[in-house]
C-alpha cells in the first residue's frame, strides 16, 4: 500500500468552482482514499471520499477527452459519493457529483460546474500517472 499523499485538482473555469483531492492514499485493487474539497460558487464542502474503479474511470475520461462524448464517473461500490465528468458542445465539460453524510446528521451536497477540455487535460495525465504507479 503506498502512503505517500497525492494532490490532483480540477479547475472550473473560474476561481469559484474547484475540486481538489489530496492525501490520497491507494488502497490496493484500484481503491484509494482521499479528501475531497469542493467549491461551487457559495456552495463546498471537505469530506472524506474513496474510489475503486481507477482504470475504468481512467480509460472513459480518456475517452471523454478524445472524442469529446460520453462521460466518466469515479466512485466507491460502497457508497453514494461520486464524481462525474461529462462531454459538452465546445470543448466543454460538466463536472458534478454528490457527496453524502449519514451520521450523525443525514446530509448532501449535489455539485456540478462547467470547465474546458485543456483544464481537465492536466488532471488526466496526473491521475494517470497515479494508476501506473500503482499498477
Amino acid at each position: 500500500m503506498s502512503r505517500i499523499p497525492v494532490s490532483l485538482t480540477i479547475p472550473g473555469n473560474d476561481q469559484a468552482h474547484l475540486i481538489a483531492l489530496s492525501e490520497i492514499q491507494y488502497l490496493g485493487h484500484g481503491a484509494y482514499s482521499c479528501l475531497l474539497n469542493v467549491h461551487s460558487n457559495g456552495f463546498s464542502c471537505a469530506k472524506a471520499f474513496g474510489f475503486d474503479n481507477d482504470e475504468y474511470f481512467l480509460a472513459k475520461l480518456k475517452d471523454v477527452l478524445a472524442h469529446n462524448t460520453g462521460e466518466a464517473e469515479m466512485m466507491d461500490l460502497q457508497s453514494e459519493n461520486f464524481l462525474k465528468i461529462q462531454a459538452l458542445e465546445n470543448d466543454s465539460l460538466l463536472v458534478s457529483g454528490l457527496v453524502m453524510e449519514q451520521q450523525p446528521l443525514s446530509q448532501s451536497l449535489e455539485f456540478a460546474f462547467i470547465t474546458r477540455r485543456e483544464l481537465l487535460e492536466r488532471f488526466t495525465s496526473e491521475f494517470s500517472r497515479m494508476v501506473q504507479s500503482n499498477t
